[in-house]
């Protein structure tokens, strides 16, 4: 069997680029299974289809490289090396979770560095920001998938639910901090009425 080696310190997505581009093995060859690493680097055996874990694997490190660079552009520092870490629950639902829970916990970061941008246009900005690092992450991903082999429908139905849960549990983040602001709100105005009837009264 084939093996091909990557240089210590590439990432995997980067190595897949290689492949693509001609530099590594031929893009005709499929690549699947990331073995443990050694003082070498990483292993990549050539095999005959993308499975599942495979194609998490591409899809971690996509989406980790695109949120990255979405946060660091809005002056946000995060590091998601352990954004999907192997060995949880990789179904859809619980990857989308992942991905949902990781990616909107760092609103309060972005409001920070985004003290200019107020109430509703923060939160859409921000969740646009999110939704377009993930969007681009799993075509990033599609695209290194495709060109090295062949997806099954099985394995392809799971990234779209995937990427479909994920956009929603940010349309539900953004939802729920809307309201979450119009409550604070109401209760504010309705404490500054309580407060000027109290004055009124004293006079």
């Amino acid at each position: 069997m084939d093996v091909e080696r990557i240089q210590s310190g590439q990432t995997l997505v980067a190595a897949i680029r290689g492949v693509i581009q001609g530099t590594g093995v031929s893009a005709g060859q499929l690549l699947t299974a990331v073995g443990g690493g050694s003082e070498g680097g990483d292993v990549l055996q050539l095999s005959s289809s993308i499975d599942a874990g495979y194609a998490q694997k591409v899809l971690k490190n996509s989406l980790a490289e695109r949120l990255d660079q979405a946060f660091s552009e809005a002056g946000v520092d995060i590091n998601t090396k352990d954004l999907l870490e192997s060995g949880l629950d990789t179904s859809p639902e619980a990857t989308a979770k992942r991905i949902v829970d990781f990616s909107t916990g760092f609103f309060e970061a972005f409001k920070n560095n985004n003290k200019d941008v107020k109430d509703t246009e923060q939160i859409d900005k921000f969740t646009a920001l999110v939704k377009d690092a993930v969007k681009k992450g799993f075509e990033d991903a599609g695209q290194i998938l495709d060109g090295i082999g062949q997806i099954s429908g099985e394995v392809q139905g799971g990234i779209d639910q995937t990427f479909e849960l994920a956009m929603k549990g940010i349309d539900d983040f953004a939802k729920k901090e809307k309201q979450s602001l119009l409550d604070q709100q109401a209760a504010a105005q309705k404490n500054g009425a309580a407060k000027k009837g109290t004055q009124v009264g004293v006079i």
